[in-house]
């Protein structure tokens, strides 16, 4: 609501023709809040009243003039007529107060009355075409922007520029929920009034920041008339100007993605309808910024892809090449020998039968070692014991031999294991995620102790792997080891299972994989 008061003491009482002459050319004028108090006031002093009020609008966005005369012998009116003006809203009306009866005035108060009543109809029917060509308009250019980028920054820029056509604000930004926090990204207008800032390092806790939290879980935009009235508010050091403000929630398909942040300094600003072209806009902003991180996503993920790629090939290369060095190395010399030692059999067979017995259990042993080599490479590449026994005992027996040769104390712990075998295709994937968040503890986590958890429960196969180790940032999950959990992540995606990570730089690693078991056929 806006009040304008106008005191016309010194003003000289404008001819009838003149008032109706002005009331006519109202909607011409630029200055409506200006002019209708000045008007009032011609009104006012013309009929000798103490006081002309005009209350104009909807219940949104209800306007409030007045001309008071200052007067002594109006301090007080004893006669009030009023009328409504139905053209120019349901609650419009016009009011004139006199400190006598008036007589053989009612015609003329009623003629002044309907003449404004069709004035103000026809600028409100001018500002609500405005108001729709403007929504065409920015709908049009939203449309546009659509089509521009997927870059999430440089949309964020373009809708602060689109807001400020359908909401004049003196500053904006556009806040977003990330890891539970509001974080500023684009922004717009502070630079009157702080200077130049960073909004890239500033962050909000939305439950502890009056009216951020309650944004955040409504459907419809929040508004504050005057911050300087509400003891909660938060006075950011970037926002000591703020006085109107309003929230508008940025949700898409039931995800909260943050808000729109829109201040002015002047209190009592934003109207229902600020506060419905926002809300048109920011939906139309939630889901572009939808968008923009499903492409993001999709890039990530095909440079993911792309590396997997590039690491599963040098990966089948070195295991290709340990697989021939084990073969040249061990089983190679081992096959020679064994032949050089069964010629020299073949001469002891002729020339020293009595030795004959000692050199066939020197050529026993060489096959011995060779069946042992030949044996651990073979488990290397798929350990018999999944096979015959299956996950659990298989697991069992690989964490004890990783204990004794690591000297890193290792629990595994096992529940809701009834069934004897599960898929082979699970048992596998299940298998090889150990052996390389084992292998990743040994390599970077410089953990001594560590804890194995595998559970099954109404189809649902958990598997946790935590140990005590220097932990890392989720940022660094892309680092060297990124391909290992990479790795992983892409096993489990053949298999309807996922993987979660809870790691903090001093505080050890968790990885929790969690597997939904396919029905029974």
């Amino acid at each position: 609501m806006q009040l304008g008061i106008l005191d016309l003491e010194n003003t000289q009482s404008g001819t009838l023709e003149f008032i109706i002459e002005m009331i006519q050319n109202l909607y011409e004028r630029e200055d409506q809040d200006e002019s209708l108090p000045f008007l009032l006031g011609l009104i006012g002093k013309y009929l000798n009243a103490c006081r002309v009020t005009l209350t104009f609008g909807g219940a949104n966005d209800m306007q409030e003039y007045a001309w008071i005369n200052t007067e002594s012998n109006c301090s007080k009116s004893n006669e009030k007529f009023s009328f409504p003006l139905k053209k120019s809203g349901s609650d419009s009306k016009l009011s004139f107060y006199f400190t006598e009866n008036q007589k053989n005035i009612s015609t003329l108060l009623t003629l002044i009355a309907t003449l404004i009543d069709t004035s103000l109809a026809y600028i409100r029917n001018i500002r609500l075409e405005h108001s729709q060509r403007q929504l065409a308009e920015s709908i049009n250019q939203i449309s546009k922007i659509l089509t521009s980028t997927l870059n999430r920054e440089e949309l964020l820029s373009l809708f602060l520029d689109q807001l400020e056509t359908l909401v004049p604000y003196d500053s904006a930004t556009v806040m977003l929920l990330e890891d539970g926090l509001l974080s500023m990204h684009a922004s717009r207008g502070f630079e009157h009034f702080t200077g130049l800032m960073d909004s890239g390092h500033i962050t909000f806790d939305p439950k502890a920041t009056y009216l951020m939290d309650e944004v955040l879980n409504g459907t419809q935009p929040i508004i504050l008339a005057d911050a300087k009235n509400s003891p909660e508010w938060y006075w950011a050091p970037c926002g000591t100007h703020v006085r109107s403000w309003m929230g508008v929630p940025l949700k898409v398909k039931g995800n909260i993605l943050g808000l729109f942040s829109i201040d002015k300094n002047t209190p009592n600003f934003f109207t229902e309808k600020h506060a419905q072209l926002a809300s048109v806009l920011a939906k139309h902003t939630a889901l572009a910024l939808d968008n923009s991180l499903l492409f993001t996503q999709l890039q990530e993920a095909h440079e993911q892809l792309r590396g997997l790629s590039a690491k599963i090939i040098t990966a089948q290369e070195k295991e290709r090449q340990k697989i021939a060095m084990e073969l040249h190395d061990h089983t190679g010399q081992a096959l020679l020998a064994l032949r050089a030692e069964l010629r020299v059999l073949q001469h002891l067979f002729v020339n020293h039968p009595e030795k004959s017995a000692q050199q066939v259990e020197y050529l026993d042993q060489i096959a011995l070692e060779l069946s042992k080599d030949l044996t651990q490479l073979a488990y290397d590449l798929r350990p018999t014991t999944l096979s015959a026994l299956g996950l659990v005992s298989s697991l069992d027996q690989y964490i004890k031999d990783f204990q004794r040769r690591m000297k890193i104390k290792t629990d595994f712990l096992v529940a809701g294991f009834e069934v004897n075998r599960l898929p082979d295709e699970i048992e596998i994937v299940c298998y090889r995620i150990i052996q390389e968040a084992l292998t990743n503890l040994v390599k970077h986590s410089q953990a001594d102790q560590v804890e194995i958890k595998l559970s099954l429960e109404n189809k649902l196969l958990k598997l946790i792997v935590k140990d005590n180790g220097i932990g890392f940032s989720n940022i660094s999950i892309r680092d060297k080891r990124g391909f290992g959990l990479l790795g992983i992540r892409e096993r489990l995606s053949q298999i309807n299972g996922s993987l979660r990570i809870n790691s903090h730089p001093g505080q050890g690693t968790e990885l929790n994989v969690s597997i939904t078991l396919p029905e029974d056929e």
